[in-house]
C-alpha cells in the first residue's frame, strides 16, 4: 500500500507567487508535482515547478488530488458547481482517518508505525488509546494542515467526491463564487433540543445497561433470557462496534472487545456464580455538540465483579468506569413523511483504574 508522509502545506491554492513553493499535486499517472501553484478553475491548475517563474497547467483529468501549503485540499469535481471541491484541513477540531469501509474517524492520533495508528477518539471516555490498522485507511488528515496517504491517490479521490469528508468543520470552502446561475441550497435549520431530556435518557440506558449485565452474568438466569438481555443490550448502544475495555487488578493490561462479544464472554467466564453489579452512576461532562453535528457525553460508575466457586469468592475487584454517549439524529418515516428525530446511544466503555474489591 502506497505511504506518504507530507508536512504543512503554507500557501494558497490560488497561489502567492512566492519562490519557496511546497504545494503537491498528485496525478493521474502516479507520479506528484511539489510546486507552487498559482490558480485553479474548473478545468485547470495553473503552477510553477520549483525554483521556476514559468506558469504550466494540468487538465482536470490529469489531476486526483491538490493540498496546498495552507492546508487546503482540492481536487475536481464535476457535480459541483465550480467543478471542484475546496476543504480548508485547519479548520478541523480534529485529526480524522478516512477508512477504506466509507467510515470517518475523528479523534487524536498519537503515532503510527507500519502497521497501526494509535490514537484518542474524540470524546472517548477511556483513557487508554485505540489502535487502527493502516490497512482499512486511505488517507489520514491532521488537524495542524499535514496529511498521510495510504491508499491510491484516485481511489482517495473517489472516496471523497462520494462521501466528502464529513463534518461541519470541513465543509468545502468558497475560493471562487458559484457559477451564475447556480443556486446555493440554504443552511439546514438547527432543530432545537432538549439536552437535559436526553442527558436523563442517557442515564437510564446506563442504568438499564446495567440490570442487563446483572442478568447475563447470572448463572441462574436460562439460556434463552441471557440471549434475549444480550440482544437488548447490544440495541442500547450505536453500533455493535462499540468497544468495552476490561481489566483485572492482578495485571496491568486492558483488553478491549466489541460490545457483543463482551457479553457473550460474561456467560463463559470460569467461576461457578458471578456478580456484576454497578453504583455511583453520574455525569463526567453532559451532552456537548462536535464537529460531526452529534452531542457527546461521559457518564462515570464504579464496578463491582466478584466471582464464586464452590459458594465462596475467589476473586474481587472495584473499577472506575466511563462510558460515552452520543446524541444522534436520524430520519425516519411518519405517516407517509420524512422526519428528523433524535435519540441517545451508549458508546465506548473505558477503563479508569481498577482495585482490589
Amino acid at each position: 500500500m502506497k505511504r506518504i508522509f507530507l508536512l504543512p502545506l503554507l500557501a494558497g491554492l490560488l497561489g502567492s507567487g512566492t519562490a519557496t513553493a511546497q504545494d503537491i499535486i498528485y496525478l493521474a499517472d502516479g507520479s506528484q508535482l511539489t510546486c507552487n501553484i498559482t490558480g485553479l478553475t474548473s478545468k485547470q491548475v495553473a503552477y510553477q515547478e520549483s525554483g521556476t517563474t514559468t506558469e504550466k497547467r494540468l487538465e482536470a483529468a490529469q489531476v486526483h488530488l491538490i493540498f496546498s501549503q495552507e492546508g487546503k485540499l482540492a481536487l475536481f469535481d464535476p457535480a459541483d458547481p465550480r467543478g471542484y471541491r475546496s476543504y480548508n484541513l485547519q479548520d478541523q477540531l480534529h485529526d480524522r482517518m478516512l477508512l477504506i469501509n466509507g467510515e470517518v474517524l475523528l479523534g487524536g492520533i498519537i503515532s503510527e508505525d507500519i502497521d497501526n495508528i494509535r490514537y484518542y477518539p474524540a470524546g472517548m471516555a477511556s483513557a487508554s488509546p485505540q489502535i487502527q490498522p493502516v490497512s482499512g485507511v486511505l488517507l489520514v488528515l491532521y488537524r495542524d494542515g499535514k496529511h498521510i496517504l495510504y491508499g491510491e491517490t484516485g481511489q482517495c479521490a473517489d472516496y471523497i467526491r462520494r462521501n466528502g469528508l464529513d463534518g461541519p468543520g470541513m465543509a468545502a470552502t468558497p475560493d471562487e463564487p458559484p457559477t451564475p446561475g447556480s443556486s446555493t441550497p440554504a443552511p439546514a435549520q438547527e432543530i432545537e433540543l432538549n439536552l437535559e431530556e436526553f442527558n436523563d435518557k442517557a442515564l437510564d440506558k446506563t442504568k438499564t445497561l446495567s440490570q442487563y449485565i446483572s442478568i447475563i452474568a447470572d448463572r441462574g438466569t436460562p439460556f434463552q433470557e441471557a440471549n434475549d438481555a444480550i440482544e437488548l443490550s447490544v440495541a442500547l448502544f450505536i453500533s455493535e462496534e462499540a468497544q468495552v475495555e476490561v481489566s483485572s487488578s492482578t495485571t496491568p493490561e486492558k483488553k478491549r472487545y466489541p460490545i457483543r462479544r463482551y457479553l457473550d464472554r460474561l456467560k463463559l467466564l470460569k467461576y461457578d456464580q458471578v456478580e456484576i453489579t454497578w453504583s455511583d452512576i453520574t455525569y463526567v461532562s453532559k451532552l456537548q455538540k462536535g464537529v460531526d453535528g452529534n452531542y457527546y457525553g461521559v457518564i462515570t460508575f464504579m464496578q463491582r465483579f466478584t466471582g464464586y466457586k464452590e459458594g465462596k469468592p475467589v476473586y474481587s475487584d472495584v473499577t472506575r468506569k466511563n462510558i460515552e454517549v452520543i446524541l444522534k439524529g436520524y430520519t425516519k418515516e411518519v405517516g407517509g413523511e420524512t422526519r428528523e428525530l433524535w435519540d441517545v446511544f451508549l458508546s465506548d466503555i473505558g477503563v479508569v483504574n481498577t482495585s482490589r474489591g
